[in-house]
């Protein structure tokens, strides 16, 4: 799956004001304001191919330069634009065919040749420092770029699989790039962080849809974030939101927005918006309606809860067709970039700093870790002997119940859909523990995990 690429980064910037974000700590949470709708930059990492682990890299149009792709949570496989594959000469199978779902709704995806698809830090021109993956099969694009988007390359959760990836969220402060590395999880490099968000992940792939062929595009689960609780007033709701680090804002379906009191059954807005934004992808392009809601609270697994005052979000449903269940499943929402970086209101063109210097992916322990500017002063976070420790479902004090396979802390029917779509799959290195279900983590997903 593939949600946002969202607005375009903003290179002319009138009326620059940069926002204070103020950080208060109460009892049990961790909270921030005035973070703006739009992010001013998504991550970027530089990219290349190669026919072979040695060969030299696929130069484009007739020279190796580096390039760049968004790195991209969002995306369950590595996505290149028509232009890209016909610039560095990239084949296409004969019958391969791929139907991603996004916030257009479905696209259809040519397939590549096989590849070594290699990654480094953004900027790097030395083909020498890329890591190797692979050899995969991407997803390319049958149509080229709209003006909107432009040329987007997507570097989605495969090349992040059992590895960390820094996101340098504190560059787009002084207006430079978002940039993001990915390490080994015990790499010296790794900043340390003041607190951490739980993650799961979530199979969001359509390899049964009949109209997809094979080959199939190299592809591995999402990570999302379980019981995200909004408030307006005197209405609240709670579910599970991808993680999307490719989305510049973020996003709650239509039955959200009917429970905050916000738009109607058709998703007209019944108040007014603080914002409309035009927001492309997979699938195409959308007008959609954003607000301001009272608070966004994340509960973390280090004592707190944290809180987003005054944040903004849209209103839109993202959804697919589980082939497996025969239904469409509409996300609960998106969080973006929005969260992560600088930002911007998209009426006034006033910019916000982010308070983050790094955000912190382990995608090995299932984690998100946020590293705060050293200038806001958090309070002390002392775990589970701490008479404010947040006793949420999935914290330490309040583990999930066994068997609880989707984190929705409840063993119900939806545990035996996961549980039926894992069962007897070997586990690998981009298929994350079978979606939770291979609780005693040997490798596959049998009776042996049911306890």
């Amino acid at each position: 799956m593939e949600i946002t690429r969202s607005i375009n980064r903003f290179f002319i910037i009138v009326a620059i004001a940069i926002a204070t974000i103020t950080v208060a700590s109460h009892a049990q949470i961790i909270e921030f304001e005035n973070m703006y709708e739009a992010a001013m930059d998504i991550p970027k990492v530089s990219f290349l191919f190669r026919r072979c682990p040695t060969c030299a890299p696929l130069e484009y149009d007739g020279e190796f330069v580096s390039q760049y792709g968004y790195l991209d949570t969002g995306a369950s496989g590595i996505l290149l634009a028509k232009e890209t594959a016909e610039a560095m000469g990239i084949a296409l199978d004969e019958n391969g065919v791929y139907v991603d779902a996004g916030v257009g709704g479905n696209e259809y995806f040519d397939i590549s040749e096989s590849l070594y698809l290699g990654i480094a830090p953004y900027s790097e021109e030395n083909p020498n420092n890329y890591e190797n993956y692979g050899p995969w099969h991407m997803q390319v694009s049958r149509e080229y770029a709209s003006p909107l988007t432009g040329q987007i390359d997507l570097m989605g959760i495969p090349v992040m699989a059992s590895k960390t990836v820094i996101f340098n969220s504190g560059l787009t402060n002084n207006l430079e790039d978002f940039t993001a590395e990915i390490v080994d999880s015990d790499s010296n490099d790794i900043p340390a962080v003041d607190f951490e968000i739980p993650l799961r992940f979530k199979r969001y792939t359509t390899t049964n849809n009949p109209e997809t062929v094979a080959p199939f595009p190299v592809l591995a689960y999402n990570p999302v974030i379980d019981n995200i609780t909004i408030e307006l007033g005197a209405n609240s709701t709670s579910g599970t939101w991808l993680f999307d680090t490719g989305a510049t804002l973020s996003l709650i379906s239509t039955q959200a927005g009917i429970e905050l009191g916000l738009v109607d059954s058709d998703g007209e807005p019944i108040v007014t918006p603080a914002f409309t934004a035009q927001v492309g992808g997979v699938g195409g392009t959308v007008n959609i309606p954003g607000f301001i809601v009272d608070s966004l609270e994340i509960p973390t697994i280090s004592g707190y809860d944290l809180v987003f005052k005054n944040a903004r979000i849209a209103v839109h449903d993202v959804a697919y067709y589980d082939w497996d269940t025969n239904q469409t499943v509409t996300l609960d929402g998106v969080f973006g970039s929005n969260f992560l970086c600088a930002t911007m209101e998209i009426s006034s063109y006033q910019i916000a700093a982010t308070p983050f210097e790094h955000i912190v992916l382990d995608t090995d322990r299932g984690t998100l870790g946020f590293d705060v500017d050293p200038a806001y002063q958090l309070p002390p976070l002392s775990g589970v002997n701490d008479p404010n420790y947040s006793a949420n479902c999935g914290s330490a004090l309040m583990p999930y119940p066994a068997c609880d396979f989707n984190r929705d802390c409840v063993v119900d029917v939806l545990d035996v859909i996961e549980l039926a779509y894992e069962w007897l799959n070997d586990c690998g290195a981009l298929d994350w523990n079978c979606a939770n279900t291979d609780t005693n983590r040997d490798g596959i997903t049998n009776n042996l995990d049911l306890h």
